[in-house]
């Protein structure tokens, strides 16, 4: 296949390169408005450079595209690539809202076209446990904690249109709750209430810094949703991840590369855990190409993607109100609630 890859100073990308590579399809042309940046990955695959991805979608002939960019362009990337009937991976959000989200969702439906989007915490073992727990009776209380480095690090790293909200659509909750909000659906029914409290107190950048919100689901189950800039730079690691899980079964509580499960009657077992997202987009896109070639749905789509930019715009909603915001949102757990 010929491949294309658009946007590329976008900080995710390095995390896709090398399974990129190793699928063996030929990248023929790479696109971005830092020539620097678009010309070292165009020569690590022998690629053709663009300083604009409308140009290049112009120029050339692909048979698939890796997608990414600011968040402000996401909707004009999907529905150009719809257009020209290309199928594609989009870097999360897919806009800056969920009517942007939601028309790409039903472009690409129209066209029978292939798009995933890499929400891979799916592919995770957060999804298993999730899945795990859905097998038992609700209702279940959930919390996510994904607390990552000061927002300086996005300009950086050439990002610096992140701390601009007309161009990233906002902060960490934009940013890093996307994975959880839609590993939160998989254990819910539903969501009718989201309550937030969203702040910018510690860095004082036009977006937020830390975010923590409540989904509260029709079954009497919740889940909470926390993300932040805060982690220390230079500190060794680069960020702290928590997850515990509590229903009539009993709970799994997992923080960083440790934790364990608790049933009734039954002890404490302690089990190593990796809940580093890094290493899922290698095996996202292993298992996105495999799809597409093999005529089969992608691992996460667009319709997940709206899902979760419909509590998003909730929680940023309920956070400048005070206010928790009502919603009827469908969730996919709580078979046997």
């Amino acid at each position: 296949m010929k491949l294309i890859l658009l946007e590329v100073s976008h900080w995710h990308v390095p995390l896709y390169l090398g399974a990129i590579a190793a699928a063996g399809h030929q990248v023929v042309a790479v696109s971005d408005r830092d020539g620097t940046i678009a010309g070292a990955v165009a020569q690590r695959f022998g690629a053709r450079t663009y300083d604009d991805w409308r140009r290049l979608l112009t120029k050339e002939q692909a048979d698939f595209a890796f997608a990414f960019g600011r968040h402000s362009e996401m909707a004009a990337i999907g529905e150009t690539l719809v257009e020209r009937g290309i199928p594609f991976v989009m870097e999360k959000p897919c806009g800056l809202t969920v009517e942007e989200v939601r028309h790409l969702r039903n472009s690409v439906e129209s066209r029978r076209l292939f798009a995933a989007v890499p929400l891979v915490q799916s592919l995770g073992p957060l999804a298993a446990l999730c899945e795990e727990a859905d097998r038992h009776p609700g209702p279940h209380h959930v919390w996510f904690r994904f607390i990552a480095g000061p927002p300086l690090r996005y300009p950086a790293a050439g990002s610096g249109w992140m701390l601009d909200p007309r161009q990233s659509g906002g902060g960490c909750f934009m940013n890093l709750a996307g994975h959880f909000i839609e590993l939160a659906l998989r254990i819910l029914p539903g969501v009718q209430r989201v309550s937030a409290r969203i702040s910018n107190a510690v860095y004082g950048e036009p977006i937020e810094d830390y975010a923590l919100v409540t989904l509260e689901s029709p079954d009497g189950g919740t889940a909470v949703i926390e993300t932040g800039y805060l982690y220390p730079s230079g500190a060794g690691r680069v960020r702290e991840v928590y997850f515990s899980m509590f229903g009539r079964q009993g709970c799994s509580v997992w923080w960083g590369d440790t934790g364990g499960q608790a049933s009734h009657g039954e002890p404490w077992r302690e089990e190593e855990f990796d809940l580093n997202s890094d290493p899922l987009y290698p095996k996202f896109v292993a298992a996105t190409l495999t799809a597409f070639q093999e005529g089969r749905t992608p691992p996460v789509g667009l319709d997940a993607m709206v899902r979760v930019m419909e509590v998003t715009e909730a929680a940023y909603a309920a956070g400048r109100t005070r206010q928790p915001a009502a919603v009827d949102i469908r969730g996919m757990g709580g078979v046997h609630a």
